[in-house]
């Protein structure tokens, strides 16, 4: 193997990323903004910074559905340090944090790159093919057009590479210092949560790894004491996150959506298929180009059975047109062997079934496994080990040329390789599954009066398209803006928060019929809700019904209606009378703390969902914690001044 680390390559390349980057983010400012990084990622990312700064770790966020657990829903990144980093060089560059999902994005390609381009230097690959390489691993369909809806996918594009060259690394030289190095990245992967890629990066490599030697050593590899190391290194990767790992079991078991295991079915849904990953890889629909009319045409011909979602997977496909040439130079495949291209071979030809849902009769009974879906996902996997096979093919076509033309031809490849993929999404819309239209940065010009009480979204749900949404405070704004809202967004949502939430999800706006609204007012005040949202559009269908039942206008334009109750009672209360006389209630990161002076004692409810995680103190002491009927919290507090602390901890922490 060639261990020969030629810098002014790699600085090319990493050149080369930065350029594409930024001249994306010029053309489309905030491009990576769009989806679930806007209403999910964000927010998170915003709770975890905003701890930070507090000095705590966000385990609990109170913001969304009454009140819910943080750390334990995985995604949400709490220890998670690229995270961190990202919020607060947006914090630092442009004064808010609505740039830290782009730069978490681009740091994750930059290192992605770097990883995948002493990968293939390390197969023995020129470094203008090592280039080219990374330029096509990094900035691909999946990377950039489903980037911008996942932000997280962008991590395995950036740890894959590294684990793959450290763990050979360790295998070729026995030194102790690649696997220990490898190791940290899993805990690392491991801590960003998103266990689904962590899991399929951590078989793939283990996959690969086991080929790769098994060819190059024999089999007798798998029972030697390198292998047990390496796998070691694994049960330490175990070890080290068994906090989080236990957090998210006791979560995703307690899940409202995600306890059980999904069926044959649903573990097929969203299988990418070969007509369309071949359509996207050959002719990525461009916007506004000379053939759109008969491109329209060919999709509804072969394709019009898709649904919304569907219709993505072509983009999510595109590897570039230059990996797909080189694959499909069959004379290069008669040159140069190697175990390398063979093992990248028979994993990218498993993980094409996988992605194109073929095992799906037997994913459905394997433990963790048949909670995962969406078999498209495995596509990344599959442009991995394709994309190593055809960047060794570029380079063995170099050394068969001219020695005085090979340089200037691999260069010139690779810029053709990054010019074609800005070309892509230079002219193309966001192919992310929901496009968010809002105007990057915003506020909430009323967050002052919103903060005094919960928030509840009234309307139609609009999961799919474009939408302006950030006005409704749906989704998990309430996080991102620093208030509280009824519902929110969270695929772990627990079963006791999902029933009083009444089932909201994703959007998190409900639409009421009238006979229906007296009843729902009543059980809204109860949980605190002051503020109804709607859209100016569906503000007639509500505003009757609202009048009557004592409501009133305070805010309206052309975007949203919002509707204030002055009849919901406070989040923290007496018992006996439903209100917060002689209370003063503050809520911190995992905390609430309330101050009461009352010359009688009784109880403090907290509209707050009940939580196995809390424990109360009172005026410093261990105060017992009731569960209300109602799915609620209280504590009793005796007569005088008191203070009384609600304080959460994930319970396996």
């Amino acid at each position: 193997m060639n261990d020969k680390r030629g810098n002014r390559g790699l600085y090319v390349t990493l050149a080369g990323v930065a350029v594409f980057f930024a001249a994306l983010e010029l053309l489309k400012p905030y491009y990576f903004l769009q989806n679930d990084n806007r209403d999910y990622i964000l927010p998170c990312m915003a709770h975890v910074f905003r701890g930070l700064l507090a000095g705590a770790p966000a385990f609990f966020n109170f913001h969304q559905y009454c009140g819910t657990p943080f750390f334990s829903m995985g995604q949400t990144a709490v220890f998670y340090p690229p995270s961190w980093i990202s919020a607060a060089l947006s914090e630092l560059l442009t004064g808010e944090l609505f740039a830290a999902v782009d730069i978490f994005i681009f740091l994750h390609l930059a290192a992605g790159a770097a990883g995948f381009f002493r990968l293939l230097e390390y197969f023995g690959a020129r470094e203008e093919a090592a280039a080219a390489g990374a330029f096509a691993w990094t900035l691909n369909g999946f990377s950039v057009f489903l980037g911008s809806s996942w932000g997280y996918i962008t991590a395995p594009t950036a740890y894959l590479p590294w684990l793959t060259l450290l763990s050979l690394k360790f295998c070729d030289t026995g030194r102790l210092r690649p696997l220990l190095l490898a190791t940290a990245l899993r805990v690392l992967f491991l801590y960003l949560g998103f266990m689904q890629f962590f899991i399929y990066s951590c078989l793939f490599e283990a996959l690969f790894i086991s080929l790769r030697n098994s060819l190059k050593y024999g089999a007798a590899w798998l029972k030697s004491g390198q292998a047990r190391l390496y796998a070691a290194g694994y049960a330490a990767v175990f070890a080290a996150g068994l906090p989080l790992i236990a957090a998210m079991w006791r979560q995703v078991s307690d899940s409202a959506i995600r306890a059980e295991p999904f069926g044959r079915q649903m573990s097929g849904a969203m299988s990418n298929s070969i007509p369309l990953w071949l359509w996207g890889n050959i002719i990525p629909q461009f916007h506004g180009f000379a053939g759109e009319h008969w491109f329209a045409l060919l999709r509804a011909r072969f394709f019009s059975g898709l649904n919304w979602y569907e219709s993505f997977l072509p983009y999510y496909s595109h590897m570039g047109w230059l990996t797909l040439l080189l694959l499909c130079w069959f004379p290069l495949w008669r040159r140069g062997g190697g175990k390398e291209r063979a093992a990248a071979l028979l994993c990218g030809a498993l993980a094409f079934g996988w992605a194109m849902g073929w095992f799906n009769s037997f994913i459905c009974f394997i433990p963790v496994l048949n909670r995962m879906k969406f078999n498209f996902k495995l596509t990344l996997f599959l442009n991995f080990f394709l994309m190593l096979a055809a960047y060794l093919n570029m380079s063995l076509w170099l050394e068969s040329i001219a020695p005085a033309r090979r340089k200037l031809a691999g260069w010139l490849l690779a810029a053709s390789s990054l010019l074609g993929f800005f070309v892509i999404y230079a002219v193309s819309p966001h192919r992310g599954f929901l496009v968010h239209l809002d105007k990057v940065p915003f506020c909430e010009p009323l967050e002052k009066e919103l903060s005094d009480g919960r928030i509840f979204t009234l309307g139609v749900p609009r999961e799919e398209g474009a939408e302006h949404t950030a006005a409704l405070l749906g989704f998990n704004y309430a996080t991102l803006l620093g208030l509280s809202h009824f519902a929110g967004y969270d695929p772990l949502v627990g079963k006791l928060n999902s029933r009083i939430a009444n089932g909201l999800n994703i959007s998190a706006s409900a639409d009421i019929k009238p006979d229906e609204m007296p009843s729902a007012i009543a059980y809204l005040r109860a949980w605190g809700v002051k503020w109804y949202v709607m859209d100016s559009r569906d503000s007639t269908r509500y505003r009757a019904s609202l009048l009557k039942l004592g409501l009133r206008e305070k805010f309206s334009d052309a975007r949203r209606v919002i509707f204030h109750d002055s009849g919901a009672l406070p989040l923290v209360r007496w018992r006996a009378t439903g209100t917060d006389a002689a209370i003063t209630a503050e809520t911190g990161v995992n905390t609430m703390t309330v101050r009461t002076d009352n010359p009688r004692g009784d109880y403090l409810n907290f509209a707050v969902v009940w939580n196995a995680g809390f424990s109360a103190t009172l005026d410093g002491k261990p105060q017992p914690l009731e569960r209300t009927p109602h799915g609620r919290m209280a504590v009793f507090v005796p007569g005088g001044r008191h203070e009384a602390v609600l304080k959460y901890r994930p319970v396996f922490f």
